[in-house]
């Protein structure tokens, strides 16, 4: 599962530094993924609305991400992580909202 992780994250990632709100730390050149339109369904699968996510490996980013930490990527975006939503073996999926 890692791997496969790896292969996606790889092909439809770009390149991002990560920045830990606690201590200013900043990680450099991670494969994250964002979506920035992933469709939020109800247990009776009616839409609900649209959220944006990252999906960030654990293999290169070992801490959990928290609240407030960012994600910058090189075309200047950044994104403000909020909760994990999703976590696995090989990764954590996080919401998270564009920084104007």
């Amino acid at each position: 599962m890692t791997d496969a992780s790896r292969v996606v994250n790889t092909t439809l990632g770009a390149i991002h530094s990560y920045t830990n709100y606690r201590t200013g730390e900043v990680t450099p050149e991670l494969n994250i993924k964002v979506t920035k339109t992933k469709m939020v369904r109800d247990e009776l699968n009616m839409l609900v609305g649209v959220r944006m996510e990252a999906s960030i490996l654990k293999s290169e980013y070992s801490d959990r991400p928290r609240e407030y930490d960012e994600i910058h990527g090189v075309d200047g975006s950044i994104y403000i992580v909020g909760d994990v939503i999703r976590e696995t073996s090989s990764k954590w999926t996080v919401v998270v909202v564009q920084n104007a």
